[in-house]
This record gives structure tokens, sequence and C-alpha cells, in this order.
């Protein structure tokens, strides 16, 4: 028998118990009516959620930023043409492609 589920398995059922009863969770016996507060209307539905604050593209030039910074790329002073290389580079990254040249030759 395997002694792990033997102690584990009554230890999650107390647990849940537990945490079901600071909650105020009853449940009725068989063969009784259920409390009132049970049976009450549900509750109003939710508000919907706000409009987001911030559009996809604007997070997506966020994220370049922040790794960009990350990374320390402008203490590295590239040039627009060699950013532009960069960019190219992480396309294609992006879109899953192998490296566009042998990473052990070019270093």
């Amino acid at each position: 028998m395997n002694l792990f589920r033997f102690f584990a398995t009554p230890a999650v059922v107390f647990a849940a118990s537990a945490a079901l009863q600071a909650q105020g969770v009853t449940f009725p016996a068989p063969g009784t009516a259920a409390p009132a507060s049970a049976t009450a209307a549900p509750a109003a539905a939710p508000a919907p959620a706000p409009a987001p604050k911030y559009t996809e593209d604007q997070l997506l030039e966020t994220f370049g930023w922040f790794v960009g910074k990350r990374i320390g790329i402008s203490e590295l002073k590239f040039t627009p043409a060699q950013t532009a290389c960069i960019v190219k580079g992480l396309q294609a990254a992006a879109s899953g492609k192998e490296a566009p040249y042998k990473l052990e030759e070019i270093g």
C-alpha cells in the first residue's frame, strides 16, 4: 500500500472541509429542504470589464522598449542602419526562422 496516498488523501479532504467550513459553506442532509439563503435569487451579473487603457500596438512597442533598455542597447550606439538589421534579426527569430548565418562562424 502506498503510504503517501494513505496519508495524503485524508489530509486533502480535511483541508478542503476546513476551507469550506471557514467560508460558511454547508450542505443540506439528504431529504431536507435547502436553507432559505441557498434558494435566494442569484446575485446581479458583474459589471463589464473596463475598456483597455492601451492598444496592443502600444503594449508591444513598450515591450520592445523594455527589452532594449534591459540589454542596454542605447549604450551600444548603433546607427539607424544597424538598428534596422537588428530589427530584421528579431523578426526572423519571432517568426521561428533559423539564424540567418552560422553562429559558430559569425562569432
